[in-house]
């Protein structure tokens, strides 16, 4: 079974979500651990599609 796979812009960041969606085993990647903090929206794009992940 396909999982979904989330990426997190600083936009969405919050300690408190991110911790209930890995509670919740959801497989999800912040900007910070991505080194993607202070970059432009398209470059956040361009990582998630290639990581498969949903931004």
């Amino acid at each position: 079974m396909s999982r979904v796979k989330l990426y997190l812009d600083e936009d969405a960041m919050r300690k408190a979500l991110l911790f209930g969606l890995r509670t919740k085993l959801v497989d999800v990647v912040t900007a910070l651990e991505a080194g993607l903090v202070n970059q432009p929206d398209a470059e956040h794009l361009r990582w998630a599609t290639g990581e498969g992940r949903v931004l």
